[in-house]
């Protein structure tokens, strides 16, 4: 619903959601996109998984995690490697945690499915799922 939404600036969620100007929360450095966040009750910290788009052989699907889901991510982990964007070659695109037993797609644990989808040179796209266990 239009108004519901707000963006964070400079340490307040006060800008309006359209049109609001925003401050990046993630470092210049990580080129990412297509991103998923939910609340990890194992570690006790946000998690973000994400592609990480940087046209070179890390490319990925990869994840950080914050205490606010905020400030202070960690270093990208590797996921699963892989080019993400279409070409001569498999890709990689939308990833998305949803933790096994949760009720909520928001919400992941210690024992998750990853899901993403990949495509191939000729055209065809399919659905993927990894089991993820975090140590």
């Amino acid at each position: 619903m239009p108004g519901t939404w707000w963006k964070y600036r400079d340490g307040r969620w006060d800008e309006p959601g359209l049109g609001g100007l925003a401050t990046r929360i993630l470092g210049e450095d990580v080129g990412g996109g297509a991103m998923s966040a939910s609340y990890n009750d194992y570690l006790g910290r946000y998690l973000l998984v994400f592609l990480y788009e940087t046209g070179d052989e890390r490319e990925g699907i990869y994840f950080m995690t914050s205490a606010d889901g905020v400030t202070g991510w960690s270093e990208p982990l590797l996921l699963v490697r892989g080019p993400t964007s279409p070409g001569n070659r498999l890709w990689l695109n939308f990833p998305s945690m949803i933790g096994i037993g949760k009720s909520s797609t928001h919400e992941t644990s210690r024992e998750n499915w990853l899901f993403y989808m990949h495509g191939g040179p000729d055209g065809s796209r399919a659905l993927a799922r990894r089991r993820v266990s975090i140590q």
